[in-house]
Parts: structure tokens; sequence; C-alpha cells
């Protein structure tokens, strides 16, 4: 293997690489001070596999300009961006943010395996990624834990998307790879390999998602599905071999999971899903999440200085959103005014939820704030709540005591009543004292006890909180996401609504997809109001049909009035 260590301390273009972080059989990666602007970055030399004066290395710098050119317009939240590419001195290289957040291996490395719920956190942002790029004709071809990094913000972001088809692919026109099986050498990791990889066949966006497949039966079961002593063995594997179940694996795992890996993993491409928001929806349709309850997922992972890649920055959307295409996007799951309970059987660690009492109740169910890595307790199964006492056995019990005590007195009073009266007659000085219950009496009788008046106790009207506030900001973007733009305006004040009708506010989303929106921080303001600090990701489709994304931060402020009701008096946002 050839050594790019003299390479510390030469600079390339404006950066000046300064260590080396990774390396692997594609290019090897720097950590690389940048003058121009000045920041950390993160520099990949790509490794062409041949001498620098050689025809295959000059194909080699043909194939880096095209698809590093394509490479570098990719543009979503859950891709690192490329700064820039370039050559000298031979050397084909790309700069990139400088990320230290570490990545999904180093979490699954520590953990061993995830939740089915983390899972789904991360193939859900990869997923996003995926289909974005298959939309702009792009495969990545080598998905794995290690190309999974985490950005100081939280989010997932992959990494190295063409790079294979840069250092191995000799084709133009299509998206075959015919050297993958040439003298043993894998373009991809042997433990996430596509059968048609392996073969040499034509490979598409399936083979991605085969790749995906494989990550999230590792993330589930804690290894991945075929394991041999060599990379030729574990290839053969993916070819000849059917995964293991998971739920034979762990029994704690669903059917409905399981056999999503499955369709994921088929060993021919027009047997699994045939894009990834295909398999995204189904897993989601598996875990029984809907749309707005994934939205509180997203937690920051521990970090870890050893691995590369960038600066912080715009908090990470808490619904991720695809790219428009048609056909458009399947419904899975529609958000409903009580939860349902999830059908999945391996549940996330126990999460103990938060009791906001103080919150008005129309809208802190809606609320998805998230502090550190708690979790949504709309995500935590669901309490059962003790339904009120039975009355009706104690008051047939209080009916048949009286009915019984009068009985008796009745028979005493009939036999021992003509003695009475003649006792009473013949000794009129000495008085005979009888003692009698009184079934009169309203004690006796449990009848005397109504059922209160609703009315009896007045119900305070509710309190303007932070947390009440955090809600009542997260169901107005709810309402956007949804397309209840009238709902959404109900949000607003009357001196809101009367400068800006409806139509008119209506209008302003008419290209928004998605307004992915993170909750900074919640404070008081003045006149009793609450100001609720947000950083947003819109994504918009514009008239041509091109998804674009837009970052904005600012603040949106929450009042009350008498009645307890919440309402928008204004807001400020700056486009980042």
């Amino acid at each position: 293997m050839e050594s790019n260590d003299h390479l510390i301390g030469k600079q390339l273009g404006t950066c000046v690489l300064e260590r080396l972080v990774g390396s692997g059989g594609m290019g090897m990666v720097y950590l690389a001070h940048q003058t121009r602007p000045v920041r950390d970055v993160a520099v990949k030399v790509l490794r062409s596999g041949a001498g620098i004066y050689t025809e295959a290395h000059q194909e080699f710098l043909a194939r880096f300009r095209r698809e590093a050119n394509v490479i570098a317009q990719l543009d979503h939240v859950n891709i690192l961006p490329v700064y820039e590419y370039a050559e000298q001195d031979g050397l084909a290289y790309l700069v990139m943010p400088y990320l230290a957040g570490g990545s999904l291996r180093t979490v699954l490395e520590g953990k061993g395996r995830l939740s089915p719920l983390e899972a789904f956190k991360y193939i859900e942002q990869a997923g996003s990624a995926l289909q974005y790029a298959h939309e702009h004709k792009i495969v990545h071809r080598d998905i794995k834990p290690g190309n999974m990094l985490f950005h100081a913000d939280g989010r997932l972001v992959l990494v190295d998307f063409g790079i294979a088809r840069i250092t191995r692919d000799k084709t133009v026109s299509d998206l075959s790879d015919p050297s993958l099986t040439a003298v043993g050498q894998f373009l991809g990791s042997a433990d996430y390999m596509a059968p048609e990889m392996v073969q040499g066949a034509k490979v598409d966006y399936r083979a991605d998602i085969y790749e995906l497949g494989i990550v999230l039966f590792q993330m589930l079961a804690g290894r991945v599905p075929f394991q041999g002593g060599s990379a030729l063995f574990i290839a053969a594997m993916h070819i000849n071999e059917r995964p293991v179940s998971l739920t034979s694996l762990d029994p704690m795992i669903s059917p409905a999971l399981d056999a999503v890996v499955q369709k994921a993993l088929a060993k021919e491409p027009a047997a699994r899903y045939q894009s990834v928001r295909e398999m995204v929806d189904a897993l989601r349709q598996a875990l029984g999440i809907s749309n707005s309850l994934a939205q509180g997922f997203y937690a920051e992972p521990t970090a870890s200085p050893s691995h590369p890649i960038s600066s912080p920055g715009l908090s990470y959307p808490q619904n991720v959103g695809y790219p428009a295409s048609p056909p458009p996007p399947v419904e899975v799951a529609q958000r409903t005014a009580s939860a349902q309970q999830m059908p999945y059987s391996y549940p996330p660690a126990p999460v103990t939820p938060q009791q906001h009492t103080s919150s008005p109740a129309q809208y802190a169910a809606q609320s998805h704030y998230q502090t550190g890595t708690e979790v949504d307790t709309a995500l935590v199964p669901y309490l059962h709540q003790s339904s009120p006492p039975k009355r009706h056995t104690s008051v047939w019990l209080g009916w048949g005591l009286t009915l019984f005590v009068l009985l008796v007195l009745c028979f005493v009073g009939f036999i021992f009543g003509p003695h009475l009266m003649e006792s009473v007659f013949d000794h009129p000085a000495t008085p005979v004292v009888v003692t009698t219950p009184k079934p009169a009496e309203p004690t006796a009788a449990p009848t005397q006890a109504p059922t209160p008046e609703p009315t009896a106790t007045a119900t305070p009207p509710p309190v303007l909180t932070m947390d009440s506030a955090n809600a009542f900001v997260q169901s107005y973007f709810d309402d956007i996401n949804h397309s209840n733009y009238q709902g959404a305006y109900t949000h607003w004040n009357k001196e809101y609504q009367n400068q800006h009708p409806f139509a008119s506010f209506a209008d302003g989303y008419k290209h928004t997809k998605q307004d992915g929106v993170t909750i900074n921080s919640v404070s008081p303001g003045s006149d009793n109001t609450i100001k609720v600090n947000v950083s947003i990701v819109t994504t918009e489709v514009d008239d041509s049909g091109m998804t674009l994304y837009k970052n904005y931060t600012g603040t949106y402020v929450v009042g009350q009035d008498e009645d307890g009701i919440h309402f928008l008096p204004s807001s400020r946002l700056l486009p980042v």
C-alpha cells in the first residue's frame, strides 16, 4: 500500500496538511488548516491505484474532474458538503468540513446494538440523503456505519458520495462496474456489498438500499448478517446465503420489523424496495411511528474527537423531508387526535415522561420539545389511566341494609308493641326508653350523597408557561407541515390577522414542502409573554420542480389572553 505520510506539511491549494486522520482503500484523509477562509478542514487525497505518469492515472483524473463536479453540487442537510476539489502535482483531492462528532461505527462499537427507535432515527436521516442523491442520479456504492458521521448539532451526515466510482469505475455511460471482482479487490466494504456488486453486474440505486438494509440489520442485531474469515467468503455469502431472521436472534424484535429488513436484503434488486423513501416508510409503519412522532428522535451523540469532519452549524430539523419527485410520497401514518399503541415489541430504553401539570392540555399534547437526550413523552409507551371507582356496589349495599333494618323494626313492633303500650299506661310516672334507629335520617341512606355537579369546582384558566409556549410554537409548525394553514393562521392574534388576510398568509406557503424547526431556547419576555428562539430549515419546491433549502433563525413571541388562550403576537426571522 502506498504511503502518503510525506504529504504532512504539504500545501494543497489553500490548505496545509497537518496530520493524517484516516485512510482506506480509496484515499487518505488529513486534518488541514485552510488559509482562505481561515478554518480547519478535512482534505481527502484520492488513490488512483496507478503511477501518476500512466494512462490509467490520466483516466482517473478525467473521471475525478467529471464526478467531483457532480458531487460538489449535492446540497442536502444530511450530506457532507464538498467545499472544493482540485488537482496538484498529480494528486486529486477534495476539501470538506472537518467533523469531530464521531460516526455510527463508533456508536455501535460502544453500544453493540440499538433499539428500533434509535435505528429508525439514523435510517431516516441517511435515507433522506440517499433519496436526494438518487433523484440526482448519484449512487453512493459504499454505505456503511463508518461513512455515517455526526455533525456538531447532532444530525447524521453521509460522506464519500461517488468516491467509489471515481477511484474504480472505468465506464462513462452507465453505472456498471466490471472491476469489482478483478483480482479479488472489492470496491466497497465486503460486509455491506450488494450481490450485484460482487458479481460485477450493473449497479444502480437499489445497491444502496441493500447496503442500508445491512446497516439496519447491524444496528438491531449487533452484528452484520454475513460473517466469515475472508472478504471473498463473505462476498459469496451475499450471493448465496439468506440472512438469518432477526426475530430468531431476538424474539423481542417484531416480525413486521424483520420483514422490512428481509425485503431490503433481497438478492434480486427487483425484489427490494424500489426507493429509499419506500423503505423508510415501511420501517416507520412497522414501528407504528407517525410523521409527527418522529420529530422527537434527534439527540446529540457522544462526541469522539478522533474522528474527522466540521464546525458547528445550524441545528438539525426535527423532521426529515425528502426532495420532491413523482410519484409523491405515500402517507404511511396520519396524525390522530389520540395516541395509538405502537405495534413493535422491542421497546426503547425506559424513559420517565415529564408531567407538565401547568401546561394547557390542548397544547401540551402536541409538544415535541426535547432537552438533552430526553425522549418526547408522546413516544413513551402509553400509560394506563385508572378509571373512576365504581359506586354501584356500595349503593346497593346501603339500600339492602336499610331495608333489613326496617323489616326488623316492623317485626319487633308487631310482637312487642301491645306489651310496651300496656307497660306505659300501667306506669305513667316511669318513662320507658325505647332505642329505635331512625331510618329516615339522611345519614342512614347513601342515596343522600348525590354526584357533585360539574360547576361545583371552577377550572382555573390555563397558565402561560415556557413548556406551553414551546408546545404552542410546535403545534403551529405541525399545522404548517400538514398544510393546515387555517389552523396555523388561528395561532396569530387579531392584530396580525387584521394586517395579514388569510389568503396572503396561505399564499406565502405555496412553495413550502417542509419546515424543519429546532427549538433552541425558551425564555420569559416582556408584558407576560414567552420568547421561543428557533432555527428553521425550510424545504421549498419552486415552479420548475427544483428543491431549495433555506435556513432561518429567530424568535416567536407567545402571549395569553384573559381566558388563557395562547396566541402569537409577533415573530422575527432572519436568513442564515
